[in-house]
This record gives C-alpha cells, structure tokens and sequence, in this order.
C-alpha cells in the first residue's frame, strides 16, 4: 500500500514540477475541503461522507473515494482502487497532485488520522509558493477550532459502572496528586496518542489538565482532540489504559 501511495506523490511532484503558468491555489483550495470533511467525518462519522461530499465542490474522482469508504472498503483495498483509477487517467499538471491528495487525505479520513498531522501532510505537498497561503487559512481557523475543542474535552463526563475502572482511576488520579511535572512528563513518551486519549476520558478535569499542561500546546491539543473524538468507548479499554499507566507511574 504504502507503495502505491509512493509512486502516485511521485508522480504527481514530477508533473506539478513541470508546470509554469497553472493556478497553484487550487491546491490550497483542494486541501481546504479535505479538512472540511476531516471534520464532517470525525463529528458525524464515515457514513457521513457521501452526504459532505456532494454537499462540497469536491470532484468526481473524491465522490468515487468517499463512497468506497461508506460502503466499508478496507483503507487498502481503497487505496488500490484509487492508484488503479489515477494510472487509467493519467491526470497531468496541478490536477495530479489534486487526484494525489484526494488519495491521501481521504486514506487520511479513513484511518482516523490527526487533523494537525494531515495539515502538515498537505503543506508539503503544495509549491513553496502557496504554503504561506495555507498556513494562513490554518492559523485563521486554528483558535476557533481550539476554543471548541477545549469546550468539548471539558464536558465530557463519562459515567462508569465497572468497579474495578473506578477503583482505579480513583488510584491514578491519588497518585497524580503527589506527582511533579519532571514524572509526569514520563506518561506521553511511554504510552502512544490513543492510550493516553482513553484514560483521559477517564479521569477526572483537574487530573486531566495537570496531563496535559506538562505537554506542548500542539501535543495537547492533539490529545484533547483524540479524546473528543473516541467514539463508542468501551470500560475495559479505559480499564486497560489506566492500568497501564498506574504500571508506568509505579
């Protein structure tokens, strides 16, 4: 897979190279709306996508891409299909490097990928002369996407029944209490994104946000974002973050 991902971004960096008189902000314009359904697809989930994506200018080929995905397509076998139909049509110019980031935000979508993770994807792609253009639009909806997710992560309030989840996030969270900003630092580089997102969901405000401030802003609000996001979160799964974690602090 990564493979034939590899070879389409190849080719299309060869074509866009080639290119002198195109108008490069289509693909700022291109990464704009991928983010767009970034969003409709992490609030209102994957099935969502075939409704957003008729609802926003996105091309024929991202409408194939996108109900390939509702229809529940493995993110290879989509990409498989994607690659096939890119090497049929042969797009040239800036238009490949749209087909590419179709192709790659779109696996991006499917595969739960971080929105600050698929922006920095983006801006690679683009010419030098477009990236400042870019990261002003991201800038531009930075603070506002921040402000909602920090709103969102503070809400949430999970009710558990689980005695054995309680007793012990009532034991981390005890422990936290008597933590210095030195040991703490120690939980994100020993557990990975997820890991730390579930038991977040867990604890309580003021533990969470001691967690959290011994992280870069960025990291952070990775973190708050991938927490908000969880969907349908099973107890054992917090269960077993939390008692990882007591294992790490230990």
């Amino acid at each position: 897979m990564d493979k034939m991902l590899d070879d389409v971004r190849r080719d299309a960096c060869k074509k866009l190279m080639e290119c002198e008189t195109e108008d490069f902000m289509i693909l700022v314009d291109t990464a704009d709306i991928l983010m767009q359904l970034w969003h409709w697809a992490r609030r209102e989930g994957l099935l969502s996508l075939e409704d957003a994506a008729h609802l926003l200018p996105v091309p024929e080929y991202g409408k194939i891409l996108s109900q390939r995905i509702v229809e529940g397509i493995e993110p290879d076998t989509v990409i498989e299909i994607g690659t096939k139909e890119y090497w049929r049509e042969n797009p040239g110019g800036v238009e490949s490097m749209v087909w590419y980031m179709y192709l790659r935000g779109m696996y991006g979508i499917q595969t739960g990928e971080n929105s600050v993770v698929l922006q920095t994807v983006f801006k690679t792609l683009m010419p030098l002369q477009c990236r400042s253009s870019w990261q002003e639009r991201v800038e531009a909806e930075k603070e506002k996407e921040e402000a909602d997710v920090i709103s969102r992560f503070a809400a949430l309030s999970p009710v558990f029944e689980n005695r054995e989840l309680i007793e012990k996030l009532h034991e981390l969270e005890q422990e936290m209490k008597a933590f210095d900003d030195w040991r703490l630092q120690r939980i994100p580089r020993q557990v990975d994104n997820h890991e730390l997102a579930l038991c977040l969901y867990g604890l309580n405000g003021e533990t969470r946000e001691k967690i959290l401030s011994n992280l870069s802003r960025r990291v952070a609000c990775m973190i708050r974002e991938d927490t908000i996001y969880l969907g349908d979160v099973e107890e054992r799964d917090v269960l077993k973050s939390v008692a990882s974690i007591l294992d790490i602090i230990k």
